[in-house]
């Protein structure tokens, strides 16, 4: 497990947390458009800005945003996504380069 991605996660749950509805919403929005175009997990020297959420972030803390929001969102594992080895197959292991797959357990070193 990369220590990076639980240090993003983290810091998506403390972004999240004291966010309303309306701007947790506008902020995943986001997320996904930029999601769906690709993002470059293992190139560390990206750097995005939102409009919805201030500062530079990476395309490894972008995923680890959008994973956290869509638990938030959902709440429950959306069947047949979950962490176990069938889930690496379906993704190939290329965690949103190939949308629509939000799981983390694909990203190693």
């Amino acid at each position: 497990m990369r220590q990076d991605a639980v240090s993003y996660c983290l810091q998506a749950l403390q972004l999240f947390e004291g966010m309303d509805q309306q701007r947790f919403m506008a902020v995943l929005r986001e997320l996904a458009g930029i999601g769906w175009r690709g993002l470059q997990i293992n190139e560390p020297g990206t750097s995005r800005s939102l409009k919805t959420v201030p500062g530079s972030w990476s395309d490894l803390a972008l995923a680890c945003l959008i994973h956290v929001g869509m638990k938030r969102l959902t709440r429950v594992k959306a069947q047949g996504w979950g962490s176990g080895r069938s889930t690496r197959r379906r993704c190939g292991c290329m965690v949103l380069e190939q949308a629509p797959c939000f799981d983390l357990t694909c990203i190693g070193p």
